[in-house]
């Protein structure tokens, strides 16, 4: 690895998608309080309102870091390769000593049961766009823009699930796409050592994509584990979640490409 003093604390330049709530609030909340002098923090995620709030509040903690703002939908054709150059626009990788990307933009996608699919060829295309595609194109253009050098770290985070290594009733999409983005992370961590990835499954989070979930999912068995999860302490904040992430990333003990779940993890206080 490049003799870079930590994985925080230097000037780094980091995407994170899918930041204006959720998860990737508090990833880029957790991040830009951390980051080094003369980093870049480029948020990208489809309202621009959501995101000009992450960036408040991400300004409040960390007035030093530089926050951009790409708003655009990662699952519109027209609009994917625009967005992704545009996270990229200006960028000098010389700059930085760190250079980190976060996929965590992605979606449902219906969630019946495969033989009751509303699936045309246009709807599935979208949905994967938005979360395989997109996700392989942008890994691309970060790595030849940063490509390996001395005192260059590199990092990708990519939020996956469960569901990536275990097919659940009603989630076809869902689980298939989160196992096509792991195998995509693995492929580039075997391809280039030199780069550290992490496919980090959050658990089961309170979000808006959880109790999207569960008023829609068509499978009763899931629709009640989903429920029934939410008393116990396997339901997360994404805050106590983006905890364990950032734990996990300081220690960097983990094996490039390997898939961690939240609850893999010793918790230290």
């Amino acid at each position: 690895m490049p003799s870079v003093p930590g994985v925080l604390g230097v000037p780094t330049f980091c995407i994170i998608t899918g930041a204006s709530r959720g998860l990737g609030r508090e990833i880029a909340l957790s991040l830009g309080s951390q980051l080094g002098p003369n980093s870049l923090l480029t948020l990208t995620a489809r309202s621009s309102v959501d995101l000009e709030e992450t960036r408040k509040q991400v300004a409040a903690r960390a007035p030093e870091v530089s926050v951009r703002l790409v708003s655009g939908d990662l699952g519109v054709e027209s609009k994917v390769e625009k967005i992704i150059s545009s996270l990229f626009e200006g960028v000098d990788g010389t700059k930085y000593q760190h250079a980190l990307l976060v996929h965590n933009a992605g979606s449902l996608g219906d969630t019946s049961n495969v033989g009751n699919l509303k699936a045309t060829p246009e709807s599935l295309q979208r949905y994967y766009l938005l979360n395989v595609t997109s996700c392989i194109s942008l890994s691309s253009i970060f790595l030849k823009t940063f490509p390996k050098r001395e005192g260059l770290r590199r990092t990708i985070i990519a939020i996956t699930s469960l569901c990536a290594l275990q097919a659940t009733k009603s989630l076809s999409l869902y689980c298939s796409g989160k196992a096509a983005r792991n195998m995509v992370m693995k492929n580039i961590a075997i391809e280039d050592p030199d780069v550290r990835v992490l496919n980090w499954a959050p658990g089961v989070l309170n979000t808006q994509m959880h109790h999207d979930l569960i008023a829609n999912v068509q499978d009763a068995e899931i629709k009640e584990m989903m429920i029934s999860v939410e008393s116990t302490q396997y339901y997360l904040t994404p805050a106590a979640s983006c905890k364990v992430l950032m734990q996990v990333f300081r220690e960097d003990s983990f094996e490039s490409g390997a898939h961690i779940d939240v609850w893999d993890v010793e918790q230290k206080e």
